[in-house]
Protein backbone atom coordinates (compact mmCIF):
# COMPACT_ATOMS: atom_id res chain seq x y z
CA UNK A 1 0.00 0.00 0.00
CA UNK A 2 1.50 3.41 -1.05
CA UNK A 3 2.23 6.14 1.58
CA UNK A 4 -0.84 8.37 0.58
CA UNK A 5 -3.07 5.82 0.44
CA UNK A 6 -2.21 4.73 4.45
CA UNK A 7 -2.28 8.47 5.15
CA UNK A 8 -6.11 8.70 3.70
CA UNK A 9 -6.67 5.35 4.95
CA UNK A 10 -5.59 6.63 8.57
CA UNK A 11 -7.25 10.27 8.13
CA UNK A 12 -10.43 8.40 7.35
CA UNK A 13 -10.80 6.02 10.18
CA UNK A 14 -10.21 8.45 12.37
CA UNK A 15 -12.89 10.46 11.35
CA UNK A 16 -15.15 7.29 11.59
CA UNK A 17 -13.89 6.93 15.31
CA UNK A 18 -14.94 10.64 16.32
CA UNK A 19 -17.91 9.80 14.58
CA UNK A 20 -18.86 6.42 16.65
CA UNK A 21 -17.62 8.03 20.12
CA UNK A 22 -19.93 11.01 19.23
CA UNK A 23 -23.07 8.68 18.60
CA UNK A 24 -24.52 9.68 21.89
CA UNK A 25 -25.81 13.01 20.54
CA UNK A 26 -27.10 11.29 17.07
CA UNK A 27 -30.32 9.33 16.45
CA UNK A 28 -30.05 5.64 15.53
CA UNK A 29 -30.97 6.77 12.69
CA UNK A 30 -28.57 9.82 11.42
CA UNK A 31 -26.08 6.54 12.76
CA UNK A 32 -27.06 4.02 10.59
CA UNK A 33 -27.14 6.10 7.61
CA UNK A 34 -23.70 6.67 7.87
CA UNK A 35 -22.85 3.67 8.44
CA UNK A 36 -24.88 2.51 5.46
CA UNK A 37 -24.16 5.42 3.06
CA UNK A 38 -19.95 6.07 4.16
CA UNK A 39 -18.42 3.64 6.06
CA UNK A 40 -19.17 -0.10 5.28
CA UNK A 41 -18.74 1.41 1.67
CA UNK A 42 -15.14 2.85 2.24
CA UNK A 43 -14.20 -0.07 4.45
CA UNK A 44 -15.45 -2.77 1.32
CA UNK A 45 -13.62 -0.84 -1.09
CA UNK A 46 -10.21 -0.35 1.29
CA UNK A 47 -10.70 -4.24 1.77
CA UNK A 48 -10.47 -4.72 -1.81
CA UNK A 49 -6.94 -2.45 -2.09
CA UNK A 50 -5.27 -3.20 0.95
CA UNK A 51 -2.60 -6.05 1.42
CA UNK A 52 -1.02 -8.39 4.44
CA UNK A 53 -1.21 -7.15 7.64
CA UNK A 54 -3.83 -3.82 6.30
CA UNK A 55 -5.96 -6.27 4.93
CA UNK A 56 -6.65 -8.33 8.86
CA UNK A 57 -7.29 -4.77 10.09
CA UNK A 58 -9.81 -3.68 7.59
CA UNK A 59 -11.31 -7.22 7.37
CA UNK A 60 -11.19 -7.47 11.09
CA UNK A 61 -13.55 -3.73 11.11
CA UNK A 62 -15.67 -4.62 8.22
CA UNK A 63 -17.28 -7.28 9.67
CA UNK A 64 -17.43 -5.29 13.23
CA UNK A 65 -18.84 -2.65 11.34
CA UNK A 66 -21.48 -4.89 9.41
CA UNK A 67 -22.65 -5.90 12.83
CA UNK A 68 -23.62 -3.07 14.60
CA UNK A 69 -25.37 -1.62 11.60
CA UNK A 70 -26.98 -5.42 11.46
CA UNK A 71 -27.38 -4.52 15.42
CA UNK A 72 -28.90 -1.10 14.93
CA UNK A 73 -31.07 -1.76 12.04
CA UNK A 74 -32.60 -5.08 14.38
CA UNK A 75 -33.07 -3.15 17.96
CA UNK A 76 -30.36 -5.80 19.06
CA UNK A 77 -27.58 -3.14 19.43
CA UNK A 78 -27.41 0.42 21.39
CA UNK A 79 -25.13 3.63 21.82
CA UNK A 80 -22.56 1.68 24.42
CA UNK A 81 -21.82 -1.05 21.20
CA UNK A 82 -21.49 1.72 18.78
CA UNK A 83 -18.80 3.61 21.80
CA UNK A 84 -17.43 -0.01 21.82
CA UNK A 85 -16.68 -0.04 18.01
CA UNK A 86 -15.38 3.28 18.26
CA UNK A 87 -12.63 2.00 20.21
CA UNK A 88 -11.98 -0.54 17.79
CA UNK A 89 -11.62 2.30 15.39
CA UNK A 90 -8.98 3.94 17.72
CA UNK A 91 -7.13 0.27 18.03
CA UNK A 92 -6.80 0.39 14.07
CA UNK A 93 -5.64 3.84 13.79
CA UNK A 94 -2.66 3.28 16.12
CA UNK A 95 -2.63 -0.46 14.55
CA UNK A 96 -1.94 1.10 10.49
CA UNK A 97 0.46 3.41 11.76
CA UNK A 98 2.46 0.61 13.80
CA UNK A 99 2.28 -1.06 10.88
CA UNK A 100 3.15 1.56 8.20
CA UNK A 101 6.21 2.62 10.97
CA UNK A 102 7.28 -1.32 10.91
CA UNK A 103 7.08 -1.62 6.84
CA UNK A 104 9.07 2.15 6.31
CA UNK A 105 12.04 1.03 8.82
CA UNK A 106 12.40 -2.35 7.07
CA UNK A 107 12.72 -3.87 10.32
CA UNK A 108 14.92 -7.50 10.49
CA UNK A 109 13.98 -10.68 11.98
CA UNK A 110 15.52 -9.66 14.83
CA UNK A 111 13.98 -6.38 15.37
CA UNK A 112 10.78 -7.60 14.46
CA UNK A 113 10.99 -9.90 17.22
CA UNK A 114 11.84 -7.11 19.90
CA UNK A 115 9.13 -5.15 18.70
CA UNK A 116 6.73 -7.69 19.20
CA UNK A 117 8.01 -8.21 22.92
CA UNK A 118 7.65 -4.87 23.10
CA UNK A 119 3.91 -5.00 22.76
CA UNK A 120 3.73 -3.28 18.94
CA UNK A 121 2.77 -6.36 17.19
CA UNK A 122 -1.16 -5.44 16.41
CA UNK A 123 -1.92 -8.88 16.87
CA UNK A 124 0.10 -9.67 20.09
CA UNK A 125 -1.64 -6.36 21.62
CA UNK A 126 -4.63 -7.88 20.46
CA UNK A 127 -3.73 -11.03 22.29
CA UNK A 128 -2.46 -9.22 25.13
CA UNK A 129 -5.82 -7.45 25.29
CA UNK A 130 -7.69 -10.86 25.21
CA UNK A 131 -5.74 -12.38 28.01
CA UNK A 132 -8.40 -11.52 30.99
CA UNK A 133 -11.24 -13.00 29.19
CA UNK A 134 -9.07 -16.07 28.53
CA UNK A 135 -8.32 -16.24 32.55
CA UNK A 136 -12.29 -15.79 32.91
CA UNK A 137 -13.10 -19.21 31.20
CA UNK A 138 -9.97 -21.01 32.39
CA UNK A 139 -12.41 -22.47 35.27
CA UNK A 140 -13.81 -24.60 32.94
CA UNK A 141 -9.99 -26.42 31.56
CA UNK A 142 -9.87 -28.87 34.07
CA UNK A 143 -13.62 -30.17 32.23
CA UNK A 144 -11.43 -30.88 29.09
CA UNK A 145 -9.61 -33.78 30.18
CA UNK A 146 -6.38 -35.11 28.36
CA UNK A 147 -7.27 -38.60 29.02
CA UNK A 148 -10.57 -40.65 29.58
CA UNK A 149 -8.74 -43.67 30.88
CA UNK A 150 -11.56 -46.48 30.72
CA UNK A 151 -14.41 -44.31 29.68
CA UNK A 152 -15.09 -44.59 25.37
CA UNK A 153 -16.43 -41.22 25.83
CA UNK A 154 -17.83 -38.02 27.66
CA UNK A 155 -20.33 -35.56 27.16
CA UNK A 156 -20.28 -32.43 28.60
CA UNK A 157 -21.81 -28.94 28.62
CA UNK A 158 -18.85 -26.00 27.88
CA UNK A 159 -18.04 -22.50 26.51
CA UNK A 160 -16.74 -22.36 22.87
CA UNK A 161 -15.21 -20.43 20.48
CA UNK A 162 -16.29 -20.83 16.94
CA UNK A 163 -15.00 -19.40 13.78
CA UNK A 164 -17.67 -18.86 11.20
CA UNK A 165 -18.81 -17.90 7.49
CA UNK A 166 -20.21 -15.68 7.97
CA UNK A 167 -19.78 -13.66 11.33
CA UNK A 168 -21.99 -14.50 14.24
CA UNK A 169 -23.33 -11.39 15.43
CA UNK A 170 -22.32 -10.78 18.68
CA UNK A 171 -25.28 -8.25 19.75
CA UNK A 172 -28.12 -11.04 18.13
CA UNK A 173 -25.97 -13.64 20.49
CA UNK A 174 -25.86 -11.24 23.74
CA UNK A 175 -29.54 -10.90 23.35
CA UNK A 176 -30.30 -14.37 23.35
CA UNK A 177 -28.76 -14.67 26.09
CA UNK A 178 -25.88 -17.34 23.91
CA UNK A 179 -22.79 -15.04 24.74
CA UNK A 180 -21.47 -12.29 26.98
CA UNK A 181 -17.60 -12.15 26.05
CA UNK A 182 -15.65 -12.45 22.98
CA UNK A 183 -12.10 -13.09 21.90
CA UNK A 184 -10.35 -11.35 19.43
CA UNK A 185 -13.94 -10.61 17.89
CA UNK A 186 -14.79 -14.25 18.00
CA UNK A 187 -18.32 -14.59 20.38
CA UNK A 188 -17.91 -17.41 22.63
CA UNK A 189 -21.38 -19.58 22.90
CA UNK A 190 -21.97 -20.47 26.49
CA UNK A 191 -23.41 -23.87 27.61
CA UNK A 192 -22.65 -26.15 24.34
CA UNK A 193 -22.41 -29.71 23.98
CA UNK A 194 -19.29 -31.49 23.77
CA UNK A 195 -18.42 -34.69 22.82
CA UNK A 196 -14.71 -36.01 23.85
CA UNK A 197 -14.08 -39.75 22.93
CA UNK A 198 -11.34 -42.06 23.85
CA UNK A 199 -8.43 -42.20 21.25
CA UNK A 200 -7.59 -45.44 22.36
CA UNK A 201 -11.34 -46.53 21.82
CA UNK A 202 -11.38 -45.04 18.35
CA UNK A 203 -8.17 -47.31 17.40
CA UNK A 204 -9.71 -50.40 19.42
CA UNK A 205 -13.43 -50.48 18.20
CA UNK A 206 -13.41 -48.05 14.77
CA UNK A 207 -9.92 -49.33 13.49
CA UNK A 208 -9.09 -45.86 14.17
CA UNK A 209 -11.58 -43.75 12.30
CA UNK A 210 -13.20 -41.17 14.64
CA UNK A 211 -15.84 -40.28 12.55
CA UNK A 212 -17.30 -43.82 12.61
CA UNK A 213 -16.82 -43.63 16.46
CA UNK A 214 -18.75 -40.28 16.22
CA UNK A 215 -21.82 -41.58 14.27
CA UNK A 216 -22.11 -44.58 16.41
CA UNK A 217 -21.80 -42.04 19.54
CA UNK A 218 -24.55 -39.61 18.00
CA UNK A 219 -26.80 -42.81 16.92
CA UNK A 220 -26.89 -43.77 20.52
CA UNK A 221 -27.91 -40.14 22.08
CA UNK A 222 -30.66 -39.96 19.58
CA UNK A 223 -32.50 -43.09 20.77
CA UNK A 224 -31.65 -42.36 24.11
CA UNK A 225 -32.86 -39.03 24.30
CA UNK A 226 -35.00 -38.41 21.41
CA UNK A 227 -32.56 -35.55 20.16
CA UNK A 228 -30.21 -35.24 16.82
CA UNK A 229 -27.13 -33.55 17.39
CA UNK A 230 -24.65 -32.59 15.22
CA UNK A 231 -20.64 -32.03 15.10
CA UNK A 232 -20.03 -28.89 13.93
CA UNK A 233 -16.06 -28.34 12.04
CA UNK A 234 -13.31 -29.81 13.09
CA UNK A 235 -12.54 -32.13 15.31
CA UNK A 236 -9.91 -30.93 18.56
CA UNK A 237 -7.58 -33.47 19.67
CA UNK A 238 -6.11 -32.58 23.05
CA UNK A 239 -4.46 -34.95 24.36
CA UNK A 240 -5.76 -38.63 24.15
CA UNK A 241 -8.91 -37.18 23.33
CA UNK A 242 -10.72 -36.18 20.08
CA UNK A 243 -13.05 -33.64 20.79
CA UNK A 244 -16.77 -32.57 18.86
CA UNK A 245 -18.96 -29.50 19.27
CA UNK A 246 -22.31 -31.56 18.82
CA UNK A 247 -25.18 -28.88 19.39
CA UNK A 248 -28.69 -29.88 18.67
CA UNK A 249 -31.28 -28.74 16.36
CA UNK A 250 -32.36 -26.20 18.69
CA UNK A 251 -28.76 -24.98 19.80
CA UNK A 252 -28.05 -24.76 15.98
CA UNK A 253 -31.30 -22.82 15.09
CA UNK A 254 -30.75 -20.40 18.08
CA UNK A 255 -27.20 -20.19 16.85
CA UNK A 256 -28.29 -19.37 13.23
CA UNK A 257 -30.74 -16.41 14.02
CA UNK A 258 -27.30 -14.14 14.60
CA UNK A 259 -25.74 -15.29 11.39
CA UNK A 260 -26.85 -12.94 8.71
CA UNK A 261 -29.27 -14.98 6.41
CA UNK A 262 -29.71 -17.46 8.80
CA UNK A 263 -26.51 -19.27 7.14
CA UNK A 264 -23.72 -21.29 9.42
CA UNK A 265 -20.74 -22.54 8.16
CA UNK A 266 -18.61 -23.54 11.18
CA UNK A 267 -15.24 -23.52 9.61
CA UNK A 268 -13.62 -24.34 12.82
CA UNK A 269 -13.92 -24.04 16.56
CA UNK A 270 -11.83 -24.33 19.84
CA UNK A 271 -12.19 -23.92 23.41
CA UNK A 272 -11.85 -20.15 25.15
CA UNK A 273 -8.87 -21.15 27.35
Amino acid sequence: MYDKQVVQLVENLDKAKQVLLKAHVKTPKALVDWMERSCLPYLKLQLKEATGDYKKVINTLLNSTQSLYEGFTDGAADFDDAADLGREYRGAVAAIEVIKDREDTKLTPEQKEADRAKGRDTFFKMTQESEPVIRKYSVWKDDVPRNLFRKPFEIKRLPVIPLTDPQLNFEKLKKGKLATDHISFYPIILNQPVLGISNEWILSEFKGKSQDALEYVLDAAKDKFGKTHHAMGLANHIGLVTWFWIPSDKDIARIQMASPGGRLAIKKWGFPF
